[in-house]
Parts: structure tokens; sequence; C-alpha cells
């Protein structure tokens, strides 16, 4: 029988009975969890002591009981974070480590200098990479505290910039990446570095779910009524389910039913980044359906010097 009575199933009264009869002055401790509606948990922490009288008689009792839920969700936080940051860390660590050895092998041969070059080219990708996760985890951690290096830029520059960066990428799956500018787009006055790696993580994004051969989109185009430049990145994988968009932006957040093409997971920190570099601009990213193509697209606002 599983009916309870004050939270307890009976064989667990049966066990709080046996400790009073045969352990009356033990202190005991656990850790319990209770379904209290449909995939909603919580867990408890119980510890149990015994009630003396004046003669040291034990003729009692008692159970404190302490709700540990958000310990609990917080351990579980931490080795969930630490299982993707061994993912997104180990990738590009290891083309590192990999690209070094192919140029000190071909470093001495006549005609070794092109595959030197090729495996610094991937290294320095694989090094940028790994600042940009590192720099972003700083970011978030700072929030609404991110300091801002504000100055006119050209948006052209920021995703030239972007699309050389995963140019070894796209390349290599043979994804075509289009860039579609609107002619005499005016300056935006923004922190360069920080959009850039917005910029760099929502093309990341994009190929990583984009099946070899087919497209990515990055489009860009002014606004004048509003003053800003309307900026859309685009991909061709599965898309994100309607029931995921509101949370997409959340911080460790990850789309269950969709998996990558290629790399890990992700350790779901790149959205949240792109969040909180746009709202400290005092803009917003959303996600933009339908988009130019079947996929995935992610549009923001940037504000025009």
């Amino acid at each position: 029988d599983d009916d309870q009575s004050a939270g307890y199933s009976r064989d667990e009264l049966k066990m709080l009975a046996r400790i009073q009869r045969l352990e009356p002055e033990g202190i005991t401790r656990r850790e319990f969890m209770r379904q209290t509606k449909p995939n909603n948990v919580i867990y408890v922490e119980e510890i149990g002591s015994p009630v003396v009288d004046d003669d040291e008689h034990v003729y009692g009792r008692l159970l404190t009981l302490r709700d540990i839920t958000d310990e609990k969700m917080l351990e579980s936080y931490r080795e969930e974070i630490s299982s993707m940051l061994v993912h997104d860390l180990r990738s590009p660590l290891a083309a590192i480590i990999s690209a070094h050895k192919i140029a000190l092998e071909n470093l001495t041969l006549p005609d070794g200098m092109d595959a030197v070059k090729q495996s610094m080219d991937a290294s320095l990708t694989s090094a940028e990479r790994l600042m940009v996760l590192i720099n972003s985890l700083l970011d978030i951690r700072r929030g609404k505290t991110m300091s801002l290096e504000r100055a006119p830029v050209a948006i052209s520059e920021l995703v030239e910039s972007a699309r050389k960066t995963l140019e070894p990428t796209a390349k290599k799956y043979n994804i075509p990446v289009e860039i579609v500018l609107q002619p005499n787009l005016p300056l935006v006055n923004v922190d360069a570095e920080k959009i850039r790696r917005v910029l760099i993580n929502l093309l990341d994004n994009a190929l990583r779910f984009t099946p070899a051969g087919k497209p990515v989109r990055l489009s860009v185009e002014h606004l004048p009524e509003r003053n800003k430049l309307y900026i859309c990145v685009a991909d061709s994988g599965p898309g994100i389910p309607e029931k995921e968009r509101e949370r997409i932006f959340e911080q460790y957040w990850q789309v269950k039913e969709n998996r990558p093409l290629r790399g890990s997971k992700g350790s779901g920190i790149g959205l949240t980044f792109c969040q909180k570099v746009l709202e400290a601009h005092g803009e917003r990213i959303w996600v933009q359906v339908p988009g130019p193509l079947p996929g995935a697209c992610f549009a923001f606002t940037l504000p025009v010097a």
C-alpha cells in the first residue's frame, strides 16, 4: 500500500517505528524525494533525534524536515556544467595539439611550409574558440554589470571577422555561408569585440546544426524608422520546437530533441551570452519565425551611431 500519512509511506512509517523500538537513542539522517505535481519533485532532508524526559527516558522522537531541493538542483547543474564544459574545452584543445604536432613534423621539410601554415591557421581558430568560451563565461557572471567599450564601427567589419574565424569549419563541411548586407549601411555604436563574439556564437551554432552542402545565411538591413540595424542569422538545420523558444536563452538550457550534426551539444551558455551582451546594449535577441531558411533563425537589433 502506497498511501501516505504526513508525507510518509506505510513502509517508511514502519521503519521509523523500528528505529524507535530498537535504536531509540540514535540520531538518524536521510534524504528522500517526493513528487508533488506532475514533473515537479522536491528533495527533503530528515534528521531524527530522541526526545527525553527529565529522567533521561526516551518517550518520543523528533523529526526535523528541511527542503533541500535548491541544493540538489545546484548540485545537478554543477555536474551538468562540468560535463558540458569538458566537452566544449576538449574539442578545440585537441585541435590545437594536433595542429602543432603536424606543424612540427613538417617544419624541417623543404616543401612543408604549406602544411605548417594550414596547421597554424587551424590552431589559431581553435585557440580563439577557447578564448570566446572563457570570455563568455566571465561576461555571463558579470551579468548586468557587464562593461562596454562603445565606439562607431562598420557592421561589415564585424561580420567579415566572424566569417573568417569560422571559415575553416564551413569549408571542411562544405557549408556555404551567405552574407547579405544592404548597401550603404550606417555605422553602429557598439562594443565591437563583444558583438563580434555574438556573431561568432550564432554562426557557430548555425554551422553545427546545418547538414553538409546546405547553406547558412547572415543578413543585415537598416531600419531607418527605428534608427537600428536588423541582423538575422539563419541555418538549414532542424529548427527550434515552438515549446522551447521561450527558454532557449536561459543559462545552460538546451533543446533536448536536437542533436548537432558535428561537435558536442555545447555548454548551453552561447545564447545566454548573446542575450546578456545585447541587453547591456539596450537591445534584444529573439527567435525569428519564419526565417529565410528552413532551420532556426536568430534575429537582433543594434543601435545606429
